[in-house]
């Protein structure tokens, strides 16, 4: 019996979710006049994922079959752009880190997030099909200004 696609997706989620708990299993409690703290999206984002994770298993369950020797296809694509998006991951921390330690610059907070969403999704958007150049710069501009007022006007995050 051939194991299906959703099943080893499922498990991955779950995977994924279970090594993310252990980094927000880090993070403080709330104080005893807050009720939600710092963990608190992160668990609910982590739980939703765990979740949809079962729910891929049960589904790979039902659709599996008694067929050997069963492909089991990589999209490349896929995989390119997930590293793509690790490598913006990776770049938003090093440029954040970069400028608040630069002394000839005032960008501080928020700096580094703004400056590599605008560059991830100025090339990101073209990948995922979009052409129109006067789409492609005002998603990336106001998608990134609306997050960085969002994070540090309303929940006072700063960002890398």
């Amino acid at each position: 019996m051939a194991l299906h696609k959703d099943l080893i997706s499922g498990l991955a989620l779950i995977l994924l979710s279970a090594g993310g708990g252990l980094s927000v299993a880090q993070l403080p409690d709330p104080d005893a006049t807050e009720l939600v703290g710092t963990a608190s999206m992160p668990k609910a984002a982590l739980i939703a994922l765990a979740v949809c994770g079962v729910l891929l298993i049960i589904q790979g369950y039902c659709r599996r079959t008694d067929k050997e020797g069963t492909s089991y296809n990589i999209n490349l694509k896929a995989v390119a752009f997930f590293a793509f998006y690790v490598l913006y991951m990776i770049a938003m921390v090093w440029v954040g880190d970069f400028l608040s330690s630069a002394s000839w610059i005032d960008l501080t907070y928020n700096g580094g997030f703004v400056i590599t969403t605008i560059l991830y999704l100025l090339a990101a958007l073209p990948l995922l099909g979009r052409r129109k150049p006067v789409e492609i710069v005002a998603v990336a501009v106001l998608t990134t200004g609306l997050l960085a007022v969002v994070f540090a006007g309303f929940f006072n995050i700063l960002l890398p």
